[in-house]
């Protein structure tokens, strides 16, 4: 009986353990085949603070938790302290990133319908943010705005890229 009670209250706090943990923090999860074995930096806003940690890439893979009360945009370098990438994400959700390291502006997003959409815009407007010409970008930009001015992703856009 002291066992079957035992395990019983030991698989409610691991329940209720697991359920505070998937509302109270971010996952964001990658592979970048091509970074290797190197600290990635995760830089956001959380909890009032600004949060930066360093997360290993064994092999390009990696796994980062952060936490933040509100929706929050994570940038993200490399070892170099070069931009690989950005994604928004709040806490409860799980983004999974692919691509390679070195092109940033082809890794996909998933995992939150609102971090797809504003990966979308980057990876279809990739050309313009290549070219470093700043008139293309500000155009597709504008146009996506214009089309959208009630939308997240607009304002993203506006502040971010």
């Amino acid at each position: 009986m002291e066992r079957n009670l035992a395990v019983s209250l030991l698989s409610l706090l691991m329940g209720l353990l697991l359920f505070s943990c998937g509302k109270g923090s971010f996952t964001i999860e990658g592979n970048f085949p091509d970074a290797g074995t190197q600290n990635l930096r995760f830089v956001y806003v959380g909890e009032d603070v600004i949060s930066s940690q360093w997360i290993p890439a064994v092999n390009g893979k990696f796994t980062m938790q952060g936490s933040s009360k509100r929706l929050t945009v994570v940038y993200i370098y490399d070892a170099r302290m070069q931009f690989v990438a950005h994604v928004v994400v709040k806490n409860g959700e799980t983004l999974l990133l692919k691509g390679n390291i070195r092109d940033n502006y082809d890794i996909t997003v998933s995992g939150s319908e609102l971090a797809e959409r504003w990966n979308a815009f980057t990876r279809e407007n990739a050309g313009a943010f290549r070219s470093g010409n700043t008139a293309k970008t500000d155009a597709a930009i504008a146009a996506y705005v214009k089309a959208n001015p009630d939308d997240v992703v607009s304002t993203l856009l506006l502040t971010c890229d």
